[in-house]
């Protein structure tokens, strides 16, 4: 019995040390930015990509989003200063589209099951 209260006692500190290494490793990896596994992972999408033979994917200008931001909120200015759209008249509008949201867009250059991985 005394064998035992004696071993715990002597693991004691090492236990301790075991608890501050834990956390000051955790705390060194919160602070790490995961950017380097990021860019490794797009560089190896691109690479995967230039083998298959598609085309490189084209950057967009940083201001298009803002373009397009703009856009959006002078459309919900105008919606919020008119009265409630009625249900005909939403169904008006996307007459011939697959919903008012996506308009015209083309169905076929959509992702769906049939051409996603």
């Amino acid at each position: 019995m005394k064998h035992i209260s004696t071993l715990l006692s002597n693991i004691r500190p090492v236990r301790m040390f075991m608890s501050i290494l834990v956390v000051a490793v955790m705390f060194f990896a919160s602070g790490c930015n995961g950017s380097s596994a990021k860019d490794a992972s797009a560089k190896a999408v691109r690479i995967e990509n230039i083998k298959r033979g598609y085309p490189p994917v084209a950057k967009s200008d940083s201001t298009d989003g803002t373009v397009q931001l703009d856009k959006i909120e002078q459309n919900t200015e105008k919606a919020l200063a008119k009265p409630a759209t009625s249900l005909k008249t939403i169904e008006e509008r996307s007459k011939g589209a697959l919903n008012e949201v996506q308009g015209t867009a083309d169905r076929n250059k959509m992702s769906n099951p049939s051409n996603s991985k």
